[in-house]
């Protein structure tokens, strides 16, 4: 090809970002697999307890207990999945039965106001093991899980109910309307864990051991995909760090340094782009390749880095959507962990979209936020944009662009 039909590419990094750390408003909670319970303390982003709220369905539809049955222990069992925070701080876990019913049609939400608390079902203190075994009668071995033995009052209360209230799983949740799993951890400042269980494993089950005059039986309830459930999560940031409250309360200079992103609903990081059309006004550009470079800050332990981020167009206030790179997939558009240096995402045909867009007001920015944030606990500290750190630190944008004459 000779030199004069070749088309000369141009290359930039310093596009203006600006970018700021926000409050998430709620992530959906509604129907997860996974239930997350627990507290962690931590220094820069404060105070995050996890509550989880189920129902409990019968595996039988009237089910009968036969004569005299007198009711020997009941056993919650739930498979871990995984464990966020400290492995070494001890948990003190509470269930409580629900005094106010779940709603089929309604979707919860991470912030969704706490529902009534009857008795207390149960508390245990515990260190969560989540990769060691459990061995049941000391012979048989089985999946890592938590359990929990019940105080008499709820195999009282299953005792006494009557045939309409076992009726069928309609009848039993309006008798026997759930439970929640709160943490009362005493969490120091580092320290904590969420922990979190896979509710609809085959073995995720409340087990109630029973004798009557003829046997010695065992009756499972359980927590099936039919049983309402969510997680509802609360946020302390009195006791986070000064620069973290300082850039949630407005001061969006802060993101210059340091920008914070946490799941569980609780802060999310806004990009916007300033500068863009104005950069591409006197000429016609064909974006080649645009790449957004996330560096993390420094993390440290017990916690994990994210692994993957999302990236989200802003359409309205209370609306987003995915960009148009997405759609070329994860290998493509990016946003996983890639090692120490941090995170990227490939948006070439979105910049392209703004440059060519006839409105300066359709972008309206993105939200950069943790992946799966309605069940993984992960948070994050990125470096900011400010051209003062280091050009390997710092979040930028590189773009290989051609000049179209």
């Amino acid at each position: 090809m000779p030199p004069s039909d070749r088309l000369g590419a141009s290359y930039t990094d310093t596009t203006t970002i600006v970018a700021y750390s926000v409050y998430e408003d709620s992530v959906l909670t509604s129907g997860m697999t996974y239930g997350v319970i627990g507290s962690i303390y931590d220094k820069d982003f404060g105070k995050t307890t996890a509550s989880l709220f189920t129902q409990i369905r019968m595996t039988s539809n009237a089910p009968t207990f036969g004569t005299n049955p007198v009711v020997d222990s009941v056993v919650l069992v739930l498979p871990y999945s995984g464990l966020f925070g400290d492995s070494a701080a001890l948990q003190t876990f509470k269930v409580y039965e629900l005094s106010e019913s779940l709603i089929a049609d309604k979707k919860y939400y991470s912030n969704n106001p706490p529902l009534g608390q009857g008795a207390l079902l149960a508390e245990k203190t515990f260190l969560p093991r989540v990769k060691d075994s459990v061995f049941i009668d000391s012979i048989t071995k089985i999946i890592p899980q938590l359990r929990i033995k019940f105080n008499e009052q709820f195999g009282e209360k299953i005792k006494n109910a009557s045939a309409n209230d076992l009726a069928d799983n309609d009848k039993f949740v309006e008798f026997f309307k759930g439970i929640v799993i709160t943490d009362s951890s005493e969490s120091n400042p580092e320290s904590g864990s969420m922990v979190s269980f896979n509710l609809l494993s085959t073995i995720s089950f409340l087990k109630m051991y029973y004798h009557n005059t003829e046997d010695t039986l065992v009756y499972n309830f359980a927590i099936t995909t039919e049983s309402i459930r969510f997680n509802r999560y609360e946020h302390d940031y009195s006791v986070a760090s000064t620069d973290f409250k300082q850039q949630l309360n407005g001061d969006t200079t802060q993101g210059r340094q340091k920008l914070f992103i946490q799941a569980f609903g609780g802060t999310k990081v806004k990009l916007q782009f300033p500068y863009l059309k104005k950069w591409a006004a006197d000429k016609k550009i064909a974006i080649n390749n645009a790449q957004l470079i996330l560096t993390k800050s420094d993390l440290t332990a017990p916690y994990r880095n994210p692994a993957m981020l999302a990236l989200r167009a802003i359409l309205t206030d209370t609306t987003q959507s995915s960009l148009v790179d997405e759609n070329e997939g994860t290998i493509y558009f990016g946003g996983v962990y890639n090692g120490s240096s941090g995170y990227s995402f490939r948006i070439s045909r979105y910049i392209q979209q703004i440059l060519n867009s006839s409105s300066v007001e359709k972008d309206k920015g993105l939200y950069l936020s943790v992946a799966g944030a309605s069940y993984v606990g992960n948070r994050l500290i990125l470096n900011g944009t400010s051209p003062s750190l280091n050009w390997n630190n710092r979040m930028k944008i590189e773009i290989t662009y051609t000049i179209i004459k």
